[in-house]
């Protein structure tokens, strides 16, 4: 077992370990930050919608009715 731990210390502190390990971790903050993104779009997409719905004279019943028969 002490080899096993040993060997396991070694291996993580090559350069090529901590370097997989920041891309590793660059790649689910790259993750994150695009579905965050995606959200925010879509919320914006919503939003825009909505305006355009109220704007055309469509009451805030109909447009939560319409938004619920979607989901």
């Amino acid at each position: 077992m002490k080899q096993a731990i040993d060997a396991y210390h070694h291996i993580t502190v090559t350069p090529e370990f901590r370097e997989a390990e920041r891309l590793r971790e660059m790649a689910r903050h790259n993750e994150a930050a695009a579905l965050r993104n995606a959200e925010q779009k879509g919320q914006k997409k919503v939003q825009k919608e909505i305006i355009d719905l109220l704007k055309n004279g469509k009451s805030p019943e109909e447009i939560i009715r319409e938004y619920d028969t979607k989901l």
